[in-house]
C-alpha cells in the first residue's frame, strides 16, 4: 500500500483566487518528485492543476470546483482510494467533505465519469476503491476531484487536507485441484474359465492364456509403465514348470523381465508404456509357454494391485483405486489332455469321469489312491493292466479306498506298454 498527503489552499466565491503552489507532505516510505521509473514502487502526485477555481454556493457539482491529481501509480497497485479533510476558512466557515466531494478518473473500470464518480461519505475516511485499468500500474493516471458548495456558505478562502492511497487487488485464489488418473483392475469376462489344458509331455507347449486382466484409467487417460504378477502353482514356487511369461495388448507382445523374483513366483513386466484411454476397458492378455511334464499340475496367476504404475496425462503418477489383488480362474495342466470330473463320493467310494482330450491313452487299473475299476468294461484295446480311453471320449470309474482322501491320483500312458509314464492328481472338494 502507498500513501501521500497534502495540504489544498482554495478560494470560493467571488473575488478570491486559488493559492498558486500546493504544498504536499509525504508519509510511508519513500520519496517522490522527479520522472517515474519504469517500474516505481512508490505512489507519486506529481501535479495538481486547478480546472474550476470558482464557485456558486448552490450544491450543485456543475458549479463548484474541480481539481485534476496526476499521479504516478506502482506497478501490481490498481485500487486508489482518496479521502479529505473538512474545508475550513480563517473564520468559522465549513465544507464538510463528506457528501460534496466526489472523483473519477477515465482510466478508471469503475468510476470513469461524473455519473459513476465515487462520493466521499465523511471526513478524513478513505472512501470506495476507485479500480484503475490493469494497464496502468507504473503509468501516470489522472483523477478529478469535484466538490460541490452548499447553500448559505459563508464565502472566503478554504483549505483542506487530502489523502490517496493505492493498493493491489485483492483476489481469492481458487485452484482447481488437478485430477490424477486412477487405474482400477479386473479380472476380464475374455478371460478363460476354471478348466483343463493339455500339454505335451516331451516339448514345450507354448502360448498358453494364464489370464486376461481388465484395466482402466479413470479421469485421466494414462500410460501404463510396469505391473507385477504373482504365479500361484500346486507344486508350489516352482517357475520350472513355465519356460517363458509375455504380455499381449492386442497384437503387441511385451516379454518379462527375469529377475531374481522369478523364483518367488513373480513375474515383473517394465518399460510397457501402454496407452490407457480414459475411462475405457483394456484386457492384457498374460501367456505362458508350459514346460514339458510327466505329472499334471494346476495354476493361476494374480495381477498385483499395488505394483500397478502408470502415468497420466498431466505426468502425475496414477493410482491405484483398489488395493485388492485380481486373481485369474485356475488352470489344470495334464500331460496329453487327460481330464477327470468327479461325479460322487460316499463311504470312501469315488466315483469320476476321465476325458482323453487329444490322444489315445491307456490308464492303469492300478493306481496310487487305490485299484479302478470301469463301469463299461471290457472294452476293446483294453489290457489286463490298462484301460483305453481313446481320443476325444470318456468314461466312467469308481475308486475305493479305505480312507478317506483329499485327492485322487491315477497312473496313465500312451501306450499299454506303459500305462504308469504319467501322473493326474485332482483334489477333492469334501
Amino acid at each position: 500500500m502507498k500513501n501521500k498527503f497534502g495540504l489544498l489552499f482554495f478560494a470560493l466565491v467571488l473575488s478570491l483566487v486559488i493559492l498558486p503552489q500546493v504544498s504536499l507532505a509525504e508519509s510511508g516510505g519513500g520519496g517522490g518528485g522527479g520522472g517515474s521509473p519504469i517500474c516505481p514502487i512508490n505512489l507519486v502526485v506529481t501535479d495538481i492543476t486547478a480546472v474550476k477555481i470558482s464557485a456558486i454556493a448552490n450544491n450543485n457539482f456543475s458549479d463548484g470546483w474541480k481539481w485534476l491529481f496526476t499521479m504516478t501509480v506502482p506497478c501490481g497497485e490498481d485500487k486508489l482510494q482518496m479521502k479529505f479533510l473538512d474545508w475550513t476558512n480563517s473564520g468559522t466557515g465549513v465544507i464538510p467533505a463528506g457528501s460534496n466531494m466526489r472523483y473519477y478518473s477515465a482510466q478508471s473500470l469503475n468510476a470513469s465519469t461524473t455519473d459513476s464518480a465515487i462520493m466521499i461519505n465523511s471526513a478524513n475516511t478513505y472512501a470506495d476503491n476507485l479500480i484503475l485499468h490493469p494497464t496502468v500500474g507504473g503509468q501516470q493516471v489522472q483523477v478529478a476531484v469535484e466538490v460541490k458548495i452548499p447553500v448559505g456558505t459563508t464565502g472566503g478562502a478554504y483549505s483542506t487536507s487530502y489523502g490517496v492511497q493505492t493498493t493491489g487487488t485483492t483476489t481469492t485464489a481458487t485452484t482447481t485441484p488437478q485430477v490424477v488418473a486412477s487405474i482400477l483392475s479386473s479380472l476380464s469376462p475374455n478371460s478363460p474359465m476354471a478348466g483343463n489344458v493339455a500339454i505335451s509331455a516331451d516339448q514345450t507347449t507354448d502360448g498358453v492364456v494364464l489370464g486376461v486382466f481388465r484395466l482402466k484409467s479413470i479421469d485421466q487417460a494414462s500410460a501404463l509403465e510396469s505391473l507385477r504378477f504373482r504365479i500361484n502353482n500346486s507344486v508350489g514356487v516352482d517357475p520350472s514348470v513355465f519356460s517363458n511369461f509375455y504380455l499381449f495388448d492386442g497384437v503387441n507382445r511385451f516379454n518379462y523381465s527375469p529377475s531374481e523374483r522369478i523364483y518367488e513366483g513373480l513375474v515383473d513386466f517394465y518399460s510397457l508404456n501402454i496407452p490407457l484411454p480414459k475411462d475405457i476397458d483394456k484386457d492384457l492378455t498374460f501367456m505362458v509357454d508350459v514346460n514339458r511334464s510327466l505329472s499334471s499340475f494346476s495354476a493361476s496367476t494374480t495381477i498385483i494391485a499395488n505394483s500397478i504404475e502408470a502415468r497420466d496425462a498431466n505426468d502425475n503418477l496414477a493410482t491405484t483405486s483398489s488395493t485388492v489383488d485380481v486373481t485369474g480362474n485356475n488352470q489344470m495342466f495334464t500331460p496329453w489332455g487327460l481330464t477327470m470330473t468327479m461325479r460322487s463320493f460316499a463311504e470312501n467310494v469315488y466315483s469320476f469321469d476321465l476325458t482323453s482330450t487329444e490322444n489315445d491313452l491307456f490308464i492303469s487299473k492300478s493306481s496310487p489312491s487305490g485299484a479302478l475299476a470301469c463301469s463299461n468294461s471290457p472294452q476293446a484295446y483294453d489290457t489286463d493292466t490298462a484301460y483305453l480311453i481313446p481320443a476325444g471320449s470318456a468314461r466312467r470309474f469308481s475308486l475305493y479306498s479305505a480312507e478317506p482322501l483329499t485327492s485322487i491320483t491315477i497312473n496313465y500312458g500312451a501306450s499299454s506298454s506303459d500305462p504308469t509314464a504319467l501322473l493326474l492328481t485332482q483334489d477333492l472338494a469334501l
